[in-house]
């Protein structure tokens, strides 16, 4: 009778020491690239369904580039997370050197009527 009951012990045991190693052991970081390349296109579509790639050039007294800078403004201000365009070198975070970058997207864009790779990059401003 002792020895089964020295068993049921053993076993008791050997699953808390079990449950307990297993929850000091470190566990992979959680993947959420998904995640921020789909935020990063919903960036991308609010941007084009206001139709501000539309007619754009590349002067800067372009009224196409003023909504562009007021909806990357917008945008700015509703997530706190800075867009920066790369190919007409538009931001909605001017004068920030540094940008924690969440995500990035490549998308093709008539620019002056010619198609130019557009960059987008989403990120929160560093400083």
């Amino acid at each position: 009778m002792q020895s089964i009951e020295a068993l049921i012990s053993l076993m008791f045991f050997v699953s808390i020491c079990a449950y307990m190693l297993s929850c000091v052991a470190e566990h992979p970081a959680l993947d959420d690239s998904l995640y921020r390349y789909q935020l990063t296109n919903d960036v991308w579509r609010v941007l084009y369904l206001r139709g501000d790639f539309k007619g754009l050039r590349l002067e800067s007294n372009d009224p196409v580039r003023e909504r562009l800078d007021s909806d990357l403004g917008e945008i700015e201000a509703q997530t706190g997370l800075c867009a920066y365009l790369g190919g007409i070198r538009d931001t909605s975070c001017p004068g920030q050197k540094t940008l924690a970058r969440v995500g990035s997207i490549n998308r093709i864009v008539f620019i002056d009527g010619s198609p130019e790779n557009l960059t987008l990059m989403v990120g929160k401003a560093d400083g």
